[in-house]
């Protein structure tokens, strides 16, 4: 539900700009809230996990969503339905936070990894489904049950959380929300939402823009504000010590390289095949479906395959071969012919899910038990901020490639060959980037002296439970 969320009401934002007679850019504000709460309280989200029973965690979650989702459907101004969007926004990102941290924690060692590739299955199937959804809901019904339809399907799932998920409280005593770092909470939240707002409308607002200097230059100010404010902190929300550990950082680092292309990719792609291809909407849209279906299938077999595997060989083998295919695709992208797009898009779905399920059980199982939220918070902070910056970077390459200021607005215009030259850069540059995310996986190996992974080493620390199912 939350990644259907975030892509549902994108279709059906002519329909809710005429009902409330608003013209489309006020109207786009309901994704852009939603954006903003979401990634701007998975840290917080991250450090209540570790603080709180998680069972009770998510059951808030849920609740909190569905209010949200009850008040959008049921929202009677624009007004009312951007702060239910905001209320969504929060309940989305403990519902992606806790879940990360569940698996974790009470799933044994030998079958995290296939459990990791299983959610990411399922956060892929609401990527895939939420445009067709949207547009079935709201063609048949109303715009009003994009939303309304969260309702029954989020009390269902609180109430199998509440039968399923064990209610055990942290084991430090001490680590409770009394001691919860208010002050911190609030100056990440602001600089979340403030970086994730410039790097969102950046390119509305003029890149050189004083609106958009003076918003950096806000940014820089609370984040140096923050890092001040987390070192003196007794339990941080903004966690610097996870960057001390060495697997974290580099399998995390490979993560923001991969998904700055793999959001760069899916930004350009409907470009390519409706401007440069000469394919309509619908057919675009049933060929960028082809990733989500082959990563479906890959996702779970390679989690499934990192709990027997050490997970950064998978990783590795995921970057390298999806830098081979976007390379691969940049040399034959200009031929008259479908077929180079569809096995990018077959190749991306087999390597991606290669990488993505097995780097999230070797983030996850990098830091202590106790840890496990505000790693699952940073970790899905950062990604989600990468996924923003390299839809920005992919349209900055594609403009250069093009000698065009703006290569969006002017793909209409643009010649066969200078759109080719556009995306031959784009597609050359992230293979460069995979190569980085190729880099930091190698990077993870011990010297042959040690005996196991670090990620290994924190597993002696699992919790009697674990082990039970």
């Amino acid at each position: 539900m939350a990644s259907l969320d975030s892509y549902i009401v994108n279709i059906s934002l002519p329909e809710i700009s005429e009902y409330f007679g608003v013209d489309m850019n006020s109207v786009s504000s309901v994704i852009l809230v939603f954006l903003l709460f979401l990634v701007g309280t998975m840290l917080i989200a991250g450090k209540l996990a570790d603080m709180t029973g998680l069972r009770n965690f998510l059951l808030i979650g849920y609740l909190i969503f569905v209010a949200g989702s009850l008040a959008c459907g049921l929202s009677g101004s624009l007004l009312i339905l951007n702060i239910s969007r905001g209320v969504q926004g929060v309940g989305a990102a403990i519902m992606t936070i806790a879940p990360f941290t569940i698996i974790s924690k009470y799933l044994p060692q030998s079958i995290t990894g296939w459990a990791f590739g299983l959610m990411s299955t399922f956060a892929a199937v609401g990527l895939t489904v939420g445009s067709p959804l949207g547009g079935f809901i709201t063609g048949n019904f109303s715009w009003h049950w994009i939303f309304l339809i969260n309702v029954p399907v989020g009390l269902l799932a609180a109430v199998f959380t509440y039968k399923v998920i064990p209610d055990k409280k942290p084991a430090s005593a001490e680590k409770t929300v009394k001691g919860f770092d208010v002050l911190g909470s609030l100056v990440s939240f602001l600089t979340i939402a403030i970086i994730t707002y410039v790097l969102s409308q950046g390119k509305d607002m003029g890149w050189a823009s004083f609106t958009t200097i003076l918003l950096f230059s806000v940014f820089i100010f609370l984040f140096i504000t923050l890092i001040f404010i987390e070192k003196r902190a007794k339990f941080p929300v903004f966690e610097l010590s996870l960057f001390k550990n060495r697997v974290f950082t580099l399998a995390t680092l490979s993560t923001v390289f991969i998904f700055l292309f793999l959001s760069g990719n899916f930004f350009l792609l409907p470009f390519y095949l409706t401007g440069f291809s000469g394919l309509s909407t619908q057919n675009a849209g049933l060929v960028l479906m082809i990733y989500s279906l082959v990563y479906m299938i890959a996702g779970p077999l390679a989690g499934r395959a990192s709990d027997k595997i050490k997970p950064e060989k998978l990783c590795m083998f995921g970057a390298i071969f999806s830098g081979i295919g976007s390379v691969l695709f940049a040399i034959f992208l200009d031929t008259q012919s479908l077929i180079p797009v569809i096995l990018l898009q077959v190749w991306l779905g087999i390597f991606m899910g290669l990488f993505i399920s097995p780097n999230n059980n070797l983030v996850m199982s990098s830091t202590a038990i106790g840890e496990r939220g505000t790693t699952s918070g940073m970790f899905s902070t950062l990604s989600r901020l990468s996924m923003i910056i390299g839809v920005v970077l992919f349209e900055i390459l594609f403009a250069s490639g093009t000698g065009s200021g703006n290569g969006e607005n002017m793909i209409s215009s643009m010649s066969h060959q200078l759109m080719a030259e556009g995306f031959k850069i784009a597609y050359y540059a992230g293979a460069g980037i995979l190569l980085l995310g190729f880099i930091c996986c190698l990077a993870i190996f011990r010297p042959k002296t040690t005996s196991k992974a670090p990620y290994e080493q924190h597993q002696k620390t699992l919790h009697p439970h674990d082990g039970v199912i």
